[in-house]
């Protein structure tokens, strides 16, 4: 019997039902509203670390009802927030649990990412942990249970034996994260922005830290692992990239350094920081192009 005469509400109470029953289960708890809680928190804490376009891109592979409260009190002009640590994370779960002390708040957010990765595809999970420092990525699970419509991640094959395309869709994502941080931090630079020495500093600061994981995480085991795998004529252009990362890096300390240096924001550093970041979007753009050179003409030959 219909619990409210309308079968998309009945669908999605019923999957938002089975998604706290395992989370129970997960948990050892024996109350649903505790499960309720913990993935509300959890979601809320994810999604404020966020770029817009990966919430949202997420929220749509949630069922119905817990979409509700996974955007309940989102405020996307200022996000993502610009906590990196797994402190300030936790923190935020613990929160939802002060009144339990016994919650242990990181086994918390790792059960509930195992839930998520498990109903989620991956290709979602990998953009989503690529915007993410490296401490967080590690809450979530390395091997993901796929559901019905995932893959079990980046290196996965199909029945036939060739690689998913999962993987350019998720280094295109990560790509997006990274471009929209950049975005930033060129209109902090541009010569009309409002931001000053301060807010500068803060951008450069940033995009440093996700450039340092960025690359860190493509360099080992990460895409261009992948690719060097997949395609081993591939190699010396792997070895160019590589190579950009470490020049790309080193200039953007360079940067860093010069501003915290710098007494007043003046139109030659701004110069300076527009440039480097052209140069990062070219390389990004040579990344996708081998990366799309290798996965997807093997999967063009399936057809």
């Amino acid at each position: 019997m219909s619990q409210t005469g309308l079968t998309q509400f009945d669908c999605t109470i019923q999957t938002t039902n089975t998604w706290l029953k395992e989370l129970t289960e997960r948990m050892g708890w024996h109350d649903r509203r505790r499960a309720y809680h913990a993935l509300r928190a959890v979601l809320h804490a994810l999604r404020d670390r966020l770029t817009v376009d990966e919430v949202v891109t997420l929220g749509a592979q949630l069922p119905m009802l817990i979409r509700g409260f996974y955007y309940e009190g989102w405020h996307p002009a200022d996000k993502p927030l610009m906590e990196r640590k797994k402190n300030d994370f936790l923190a935020h779960i613990a929160d939802a649990f002060r009144d339990s002390p016994d919650v242990d708040p990181e086994e918390v957010a790792r059960e509930v990412f195992q839930l998520v990765a498990k109903h989620v595809t991956a290709g979602e999970i990998e953009g989503v942990k690529h915007c993410l420092p490296i401490e967080l990525r590690a809450l979530w699970p390395w091997t993901e249970e796929p559901g019905p419509d995932a893959v079990s991640g980046p290196a996965t094959k199909r029945a036939n034996g060739r690689p998913s395309a999962s993987i350019a869709e998720a280094l295109g994502r990560a790509h997006a994260a990274l471009l929209d941080d950049l975005g930033r931090l060129e209109e902090a630079a541009l010569p009309d922005s409002a931001e000053d020495l301060a807010g500068l500093r803060a951008r450069l600061g940033a995009t440093r830290a996700h450039v340092t994981e960025h690359f860190r995480f493509e360099e080992q085991n990460g895409y261009l692992a992948a690719v060097r795998r997949r395609e081993p004529r591939l190699e010396r252009t792997i070895q160019q990239l590589a190579e950009e990362h470490r020049q790309l890096a080193q200039c953007l300390e360079a940067l860093v350094n010069q501003a915290k240096a710098a007494t007043s924001l003046n139109d030659p550093l701004r110069e300076e920081v527009r440039g480097w970041i052209e140069r990062l979007r070219q390389h990004e753009e040579r990344e996708n192009d081998v990366v799309q050179d290798a996965f997807t003409m093997d999967i063009g030959a399936e057809d």
